[in-house]
């Protein structure tokens, strides 16, 4: 970032929960530069271009491959973009490039050694009519006209366009900065104020009245020629013999006679984290300047992040909570830097974290003093110091102490990963409830932007990995992004996690509203093959009096399963299942107080409903389609279930 503008590289799944958080700030981003299509790199785009158009950006132009405007075509119907016109360079073509006020970019497109098509999916049939429902039609205030999605320019044969598959690599030079004229050298030399100051800051030698030279050099700042820094990724070992032999990459290079002013003074690497340890890998690294600042940003290859989860807000509000249950609100597996660790490092390789900074003008080098550090302590004696908290805390010990279980059952366990509303925050993630229908196996209730993190920050890698892996279904309630964009990071990120545990799970059972296939196949079809990770039931499909598919009930190991039309958008479901051992399970999605849910829903052990609008703001809540807290504990006791949880 700089004084005018921001430059935003890749854009993972949290970006926007991120940014906030730590306040940066997204109205300077007007250019996104992606290194390659993955959804690793591209999960975050349609959240946060969502609140670049909120803080009144009109424009934003993404760099990278061709296909990018394909994401926004098919995610049109739910990512609603009125007020920001999304633009696309095409990065491979060999006469673009990028410069503005502060800086002038090369692009270096990078293809794999098999540049032909990419292999075809195992299904061949063509994308399906593009589904242009819109989702925002029933809340009031919403126009009706919401454009129609253009066609996606895939082909029916399932091939992709070639360029697609680039990776690219970024040349970035900052333009030359003259010095700065320094007002008390000017006056220790006896300049006097006045015309000579501005041909001493033009960088010209003067000669004062009484005969004295004063040259520019001597009261200015030195000129700064413009660092150079790059940012690149190789995504695979197909591309590694082509990077490394890059021409553009290797004149900046000291050992191919790169001057010193050419020479980057960091790297950015977003290559995962196996790869770069690879022998050819490491050969290119070694041939930069010995003071270049490495830093690692990749994935490995079972889909980990380095320590980028990077929020304090989610754990310092955990340990406050666990203090008044430390089952219910475990302690997280740190991925932070904890208080006590070093805060500087002098290593020219180094694994980036959140926060991780760089200065580059003027040049002081690394900076980690910005990285989230966790203070659990501080977080527990905030609490603690608030009046009457303790007093409340120890008769709250006292009640559960006393407490008799509501059952004896152990299953189903829930983790309520997200129960904020559309846009995400510091301490609560969109839509997401992961359940445990018995031990080690799991289906999850909708699956919001961030999903995948969630499940990490909570288990850990090693047991998120099991989780993952015994994952058997998702339930997708409804088409609003917050609902479902986290799905196909999950989805990847379950496949890594099936073949680190080396797990022979099948394919996700998905429930979802049939609509969704238009948002999948088009991201199969354009970007990354996922559709074998998958088995789509459509919601329509699970109505009362409808046969569901055996292989659906064995699969989740349940003794029925019912959805219902409510009152949301159009397609939009509730579900009612139950387990093996009689438990029965209701969960609402986004709904106003809604008839066929209750007819669904009834003598149900547990009723999972959103309250999206507390009491008095019934007015507002028939505008969004939502409910009031008041409203939800009516249905719950016209459904006869002795407990719910009230969440959304």
């Amino acid at each position: 970032f700089t004084d005018q503008s921001c430059y935003l590289f890749n854009c993972g799944e949290g970006s926007q929960r991120l940014a906030h958080e730590h306040r940066f700030k997204l109205s300077k981003v007007e250019h996104i530069f992606f290194t390659h299509t993955s959804w690793g790199n591209v999960g975050g785009l349609p959240g946060i271009s969502l609140t670049i158009q909120d803080v009144g950006v009109p424009n934003i132009t993404l760099h990278g491959a061709p296909g990018l405007g394909d994401l926004f075509v098919a995610a049109s119907r739910f990512i609603i973009l009125k007020d920001l016109q999304v633009n696309h360079i095409d990065a491979t073509n060999p006469e673009s490039t990028f410069e503005d006020a502060v800086m002038k970019m090369n692009y270096i497109p990078i293809m794999p050694d098999e540049t032909g098509k990419l292999p075809r999916s195992a299904t061949n049939s063509p994308i399906e009519e593009e589904d242009v429902t819109n989702y925002y039609s029933r809340e009031k205030g919403n126009p009706e006209d919401v454009p129609a999605a253009k066609r996606t320019r895939v082909e029916k044969n399932g091939d992709m366009n070639p360029s697609s598959k680039a990776a690219l690599a970024y040349i970035c030079r900052l333009h030359p900065k003259q010095g700065m004229l320094m007002a008390e050298k000017c006056v220790e030399f006896g300049v006097p104020p006045g015309p000579l100051y501005g041909q001493l800051k033009a960088g010209q030698d003067i000669t004062l009245p009484n005969g004295k030279t004063v040259l520019a050099s001597d009261v200015r700042s030195p000129d700064d020629p413009g660092p150079v820094f790059v940012v690149v990724e190789c995504p695979d070992e197909s591309y590694l013999d082509n990077f490394v032999s890059e021409p553009q990459l290797r004149k900046l290079q000291r050992r191919n006679g790169a001057t010193e002013l050419d020479c980057p003074k960091v790297v950015v690497h977003f290559t995962p984290i196996e790869l770069t340890r690879h022998p050819k890998y490491q050969e290119w690294m070694d041939g930069f300047d010995a003071d270049a600042c490495h830093m690692m940003l990749g994935f490995t290859k079972d889909g980990e992040e380095r320590r980028g989860f990077g929020s304090l807000a989610v754990h310092r509000i955990q340990h406050q909570l666990h203090l008044l249950d430390s089952e219910i609100f475990p302690h997280l597996p740190f991925d932070l830097r904890v208080d006590g660790e070093p805060e500087h490092s002098e290593a020219s390789e180094l694994d980036c974290q959140t926060l991780t900074t760089y200065y580059l003008r003027p040049l002081k080098k690394l900076d980690l003093s910005l990285v989230p550090i966790l203070k659990p302590q501080e977080y527990v004696d905030e609490s603690l110091s608030q009046e009457g908290f303790k007093l409340s805390l120890d008769a709250l010990k006292l009640t559960l102490a006393d407490a008799v279980p509501i059952s004896n059952k152990t299953y189903p366990k829930l983790v309520f990963l997200g129960t904020g509303s559309c846009i995400p925050n510091k301490t609560r993630n969109t839509s997401a409830i992961l359940v445990e229908l018995e031990k080690d196996r799991f289906i999850l209730m909708d699956c919001g932007e961030g999903t995948y993190g969630q499940i990490v920050r909570f288990f850990g890698h090693e047991r998120a990995a099991q989780v993952l892996s015994n994952l058997v279904g998702v339930y997708i309630s409804h088409l609003h992004a917050d609902h479902h964009i986290g799905l196909i990071g999950l989805l990847q990120g379950r496949q890594h996690s099936i073949e680190r545990t080396k797990s022979d799970a099948g394919p996700l059972m998905l429930i979802a509203p049939h609509q969704i296939n238009f948002w999948l196949k088009t991201y199969h079809y354009s970007f990354e093959r996922i559709r074998q990770y998958y088995t789509l039931v459509a919601c329509a499909n699970l109505f009362e009096g409808k046969t569901p598919d055996p292989a659906l009930i064995t699969g989740l190991n349940l003794k029925s399963i019912v959805t219902t039309h409510v009152r949301h958008c159009p397609n939009a479901f509730g579900v009612s299942l139950t387990t093996a051992d009689g438990f029965k399970l209701t969960y609402s999605g986004d709904t106003m107080p809604c008839l066929s849910l209750i007819d669904i829903g009834r003598d149900s052990d547990l009723l999972i409903h959103e309250s999206t609008m507390e009491d008095g703001m019934e007015v507002e809540a028939q505008k969004k389609t939502h409910c009031t807290t008041s409203q939800v504990i009516l249905s719950r006791c016209v459904t006869r279930c002795p407990y719910s949880s009230i969440c959304f």
